[in-house]
C-alpha cells in the first residue's frame, strides 16, 4: 500500500519543529530555523500555484499585491429561469435570462430587452448563449424541439437550425448541454450525456463519445482552436483538440486539476482553481496567476465558469459571479457581471501574510478568507489547497506533507478526510489553542460546550479548532432497546439473536445496508474509535470484539437487494412496523427527536448507540483548523480562526440548510427555543414532524448532546486494510481470528510510521 508519510519525511519534520517555540508565544514566533522561505515546492517549479515570476514570499513579510483587482458589479436576475450565458463583446454586456436576451451598458446601465417567442410555438427558453462575430448565438428549448439561433448585436435573428435529431437519439425533448463552445466560422461544439456534438447551418452531427469516452467539457481557446475534456471507463482525464481532420489527444501540464475555461484574446484557456484564476499556455505548458480572486473579494466557489471570461482592450476584465440566494447558496438565477479593474500594488496596503494549507478546503472557510481579505487592513490569507493538484487524495496529501517536511510550513492547516492531524499533534507540528484562548480577553472558553473541548483534547492540549458538529448513532424504539444509551457487542448480539426473522439478521437494519461487506464497513465507518486510538495510533483489531463483529457480519447475505425489487413505500413503515429495528442516523438538529418519533418510529426513541462499552454516539465535526507550532503568524491566525467560534459565524448553524450544532452554547440554546415554534414544513433529511418541539424533548436533546465524549474518527488507510482483508473470512478462506491478526498486524505497523 502506498504510504503518504514515511519514517523519513516523519522524520525530519520532526526535527524542523522539535525545538520550535509555542505559537502564542509572541516574542519568538518568528524565530525558528524555517523562518525563511515558506514559498511552496510548486511555485518554484512554475507549477498550479506559481505567479508572475513574483518574489517568494517569506515569513513575516508583506502579501504580494500583483493581480489584484476592484469590482463593480452589474445584477442580472433572471427571474424563474436560470440565466444561460453572460457575455461581451468589449463594447457591451450581454445576458440570457429567463427566455429574454438583455443587453448592458460597461457601466451597467440595461439598454435593451428583446423577448424570444415563436408564434406557433409560445415562449422558448434559452439553455446557452455565447458571443459569435459580430452578433451572438443561442441554444433554445422550445415545446416541441431544440434549435441553435444565430442573432445580429441587436438581437435581430440571422439563421435558425434545429438540433432536434440531438435529442431525438438520447430520447430527450429538450437539450440539457454541459458545456459548449462556438468556433471563429460559427460552428457550434457541445457535451450532452457524455458525447461530443457540433452544429452549423448545414449538418449537425456526433462527433465522439460512447464506452470509451465521455465527454464533458469543450472550450476555445484564445485563438479560436476547439478542445475537450474527456474521461476513460477508468476515471482517467484526457485532452484533446477537435479539428477537422479528427480527435488530436495533447498532452497538458500534470498539474491542472482546476476547472477548465475557454480563453480569451492572447491567453489560451484559463483555469479555476481555488482562491485564483491562472492562465495557461498550451504550447509552452506555463500556468501563471491571472486573478487572484480571494484578495480581490471574490468567492471562487461563486464565479460561473460556464460563462466565460472576456478581457477587454483596456486591459478590464469581465467575469461572471452568482450571488448568494435567501438561503445563503450561490444561485445560477442572480448573477452579476463583474467588470474588474487591475489595482495598482503600489496603492495596495502592506498586509501580513497568513498561510493556510488544505485539502478540499471547506466552502464556508473560503468564504471567510474572500471577506477577510477583503476587509482587513492587517492581514492577507493565502490558501494552498492541494486538492487542486494533481492525483489521487492520497497523492494529493503526500505532496501537501512534502511541503512540511521540506520546511515550508503553514500557520493554519484546514484539517479534512483522513489528514493525519492526530499524527501531526504527536510530532508536535500543532500548536495548543487553549493557550490562544487563555491569552486572548475577548475569549471565553466557559461560554462554549466543554464536553466537545474536552473531546478533542490529547493529553489536556486542545488542536484541532471544531466550530459545529453532528452525532452519528443507532437509533431504536425505547420498547425494544430499553431507555440507556449504549451497549457491549456481546449484548448487540444477544438482541440481535433475540429479534431474528426465520433465523437471519436482516431485520435490523434497512435492507440496501444489508450485505457482509457493507454491514462491516458501516460498523467500521460510525464506530471506528472502537478498535483504534487515533490520538496514540494504537489498534485493537486482535481483540474479541473486533472477532464478534466479523462473526456478526458473516451471517448477513453475501449482496444487498437490488434497489429495483425493493418496495421503498413499504420500506417507510419499517421502523413503525418493526420490520427493521435499527436505523443508523445522524442527528444535527433538535427537530430530529420529534421527526424519529413522529414520522419514522412512531413511538418514543432511544439514541442506543453503537455497540462498544460506551454511550456508542460519536460527535462528527462539520469541519476544524489547526495552528501550527511554528506558525510566522500566529496572531492573524488565531483571528481567523476565533472567527468560526463567533456569534455571526454560530448563528449560520441556525438556518435551514444547516445539519450541525454550534459548540457556542447561547447559540445552541437558540436552536433549541427555535425548535418549539413551529414544525419544520420538511427537515434537511427530507422528513418531517407534525408537531413543534417540547421543552422536555429540548431537554432530552442537549442531555445528549452534553453526554458525548467520543468523536467519530476515521483513517482511510486502515479502513482500506479492513476492506480487503475481511474478504477472505466472508469468502470462508480464512477464520475471523486468523483475519483479525492480519488486520492487526497490518495496521500497527502502518500506524507506528505516523505516531
Amino acid at each position: 500500500m502506498k504510504k503518504f508519510f514515511s519514517r523519513s519525511a516523519a522524520a525530519v519534520l520532526a526535527a524542523l519543529i522539535a525545538a520550535g517555540s509555542s505559537a502564542c508565544n509572541k516574542t519568538d514566533a518568528n524565530s525558528g530555523d524555517i523562518s525563511g522561505n515558506i514559498s511552496s515546492a510548486a511555485e518554484e517549479k512554475g507549477g498550479i500555484f506559481s505567479a508572475k515570476k513574483e518574489e517568494k514570499n517569506k515569513s513575516g513579510q508583506i502579501a504580494s499585491k500583483e493581480n489584484i483587482f476592484s469590482a463593480e458589479n452589474i445584477n442580472i436576475s433572471s427571474g424563474m429561469q436560470p440565466v444561460s450565458g453572460v457575455f461581451s463583446d468589449g463594447e457591451k454586456i450581454f445576458a440570457a435570462a429567463d427566455g429574454k436576451l438583455l443587453t448592458y451598458s460597461l457601466d451597467g446601465k440595461l439598454e435593451n430587452t428583446v423577448e424570444i417567442l415563436s408564434e406557433s410555438e409560445g415562449q422558448r427558453f434559452i439553455e446557452y448563449a455565447a458571443i459569435f462575430g459580430d452578433g451572438f448565438l443561442t441554444v433554445e428549448n422550445s415545446e416541441t424541439s431544440p434549435f441553435m439561433v444565430k442573432y445580429d448585436k441587436n438581437c435581430n435573428k440571422l439563421s435558425e437550425t434545429s438540433l432536434e435529431n440531438i435529442t431525438n437519439e438520447t430520447g430527450e425533448r429538450s437539450l440539457y448541454i454541459t458545456s459548449a463552445a462556438v468556433s471563429n466560422d460559427g460552428t457550434l461544439f457541445m457535451t450532452f450525456y457524455g458525447s461530443l456534438y457540433s452544429a452549423n447551418e448545414n449538418s449537425v452531427r456526433k462527433i465522439s463519445g460512447g464506452a470509451d469516452k465521455y465527454f464533458d467539457n469543450v472550450i476555445k481557446a484564445g485563438d479560436g482552436r476547439i478542445f475537450a475534456e474527456y474521461s476513460d471507463p477508468s476515471g482517467s482525464r484526457s485532452f484533446a483538440e477537435i479539428t477537422d481532420a479528427g480527435i488530436l489527444p495533447l498532452e497538458i501540464s500534470a498539474d491542472i486539476s482546476g476547472q477548465i475555461i475557454s480563453g480569451c484574446g492572447e491567453y489560451d484557456m484559463f483555469i479555476l482553481g481555488s482562491t485564483k484564476i491562472f492562465s495557461y499556455d498550451i504550447e509552452n505548458k506555463e500556468m501563471l496567476t491571472f486573478i487572484d480572486l480571494s484578495a480581490s473579494g471574490i468567492d471562487a466557489g461563486s464565479v460561473s465558469a460556464e460563462n466565460g471570461i472576456t478581457v477587454l482592450p483596456d486591459g478590464r476584465i469581465i467575469l461572471t459571479v452568482k450571488n448568494i440566494n435567501g438561503g445563503g447558496f450561490y444561485s445560477a438565477l442572480d448573477l452579476s457581471a463583474c467588470v474588474l479593474t487591475e489595482i495598482p500594488p503600489e496603492k495596495i496596503p502592506d498586509k501580513e501574510l497568513v498561510k493556510i494549507y488544505a485539502l478540499a478546503v471547506n466552502s464556508d472557510v473560503k468564504r471567510a478568507i474572500t471577506d477577510l481579505n477583503k476587509n482587513s487592513s492587517e492581514y492577507y490569507i493565502e490558501l494552498t489547497d492541494f486538492y487542486d493538484t494533481s492525483g489521487d487524495y492520497k497523492d494529493k496529501l503526500s505532496r501537501m506533507n512534502m511541503e512540511m517536511t521540506s520546511g515550508n510550513i503553514p500557520d493554519i492547516i484546514a484539517i479534512s478526510g483522513s489528514m493525519p492531524a492526530e499524527s501531526y499533534a504527536a510530532k508536535g507540528l500543532l500548536a495548543d489553542l487553549y493557550d490562544f484562548m487563555d491569552n486572548d480577553a475577548d475569549f471565553h472558553k466557559e461560554d462554549y460546550l466543554q464536553n466537545i473541548f474536552k473531546a478533542y483534547e490529547t493529553n489536556g492540549k486542545l488542536y484541532k479548532a471544531v466550530p459545529g458538529f453532528s452525532i452519528q448513532t443507532l437509533v431504536g424504539k425505547t420498547s425494544k432497546v430499553g431507555s440507556s444509551q449504549g451497549w457491549t457487542m456481546d449484548e448487540f448480539i444477544k438482541f440481535a439473536d433475540e429479534n431474528a426473522s426465520d433465523g437471519s439478521w436482516q431485520g435490523l437494519f434497512e435492507t440496501t445496508s444489508c450485505s457482509k461487506m457493507n454491514m462491516l464497513l458501516t460498523f467500521m465507518s460510525f464506530n471506528f474509535g472502537s478498535y483504534m486510538n487515533a490520538k496514540t495510533g494504537e489498534c485493537y483489531f486482535d481483540g474479541d470484539d473486533f472477532v464478534k463483529l466479523l462473526n456478526f457480519c458473516g451471517r448477513f447475505p453475501e449482496k444487498t437487494v437490488s434497489k429495483d425489487k425493493i418496495d421503498f413505500s413499504s420500506e417507510q413503515s419499517a421502523y413503525r412496523e418493526d420490520r427493521t429495528l435499527l436505523m443508523t442516523t445522524t442527528i444535527g438538529s433538535f427537530r430530529d427527536i420529534k421527526t424519529l418519533e413522529q414520522t419514522d418510529f412512531g413511538e418514543s426513541v432511544t439514541f442506543k448507540g453503537y455497540p462498544c462499552g460506551g454511550s456508542g454516539s460519536f460527535i462528527s465535526e462539520d469541519f476544524s483548523l489547526a495552528i501550527t507550532s511554528k506558525a510566522a503568524a500566529p496572531e492573524g491566525a488565531w483571528k481567523f480562526i476565533k472567527y468560526f467560534w463567533s456569534d455571526e459565524y454560530q448563528s449560520k448553524y441556525l438556518g435551514a440548510q444547516s445539519y450541525n450544532f454550534p459548540v457556542k452554547k447561547s447559540v445552541l440554546e437558540r436552536a433549541a427555543a427555535s425548535a418549539k415554534l413551529s414544525a419544520d414544513a420538511e427537515s434537511f433529511s427530507g422528513r418531517s414532524a407534525a408537531e413543534p418541539n417540547t421543552d422536555e424533548d429540548n431537554e432530552r436533546m442537549m442531555n445528549f448532546i452534553n453526554s458525548l465524549t467520543e468523536i467519530r474518527s476515521y483513517n482511510s488507510y486502515v479502513y482500506d486494510i479492513v476492506r480487503e482483508e475481511a474478504g477472505a473470512y466472508f469468502s470462508g478462506q480464512k477464520s475471523a481470528e486468523e483475519v483479525s491478526g492480519i488486520i492487526q498486524n497490518r495496521a500497527a505497523n502502518y500506524l507506528a510510521e505516523q505516531f
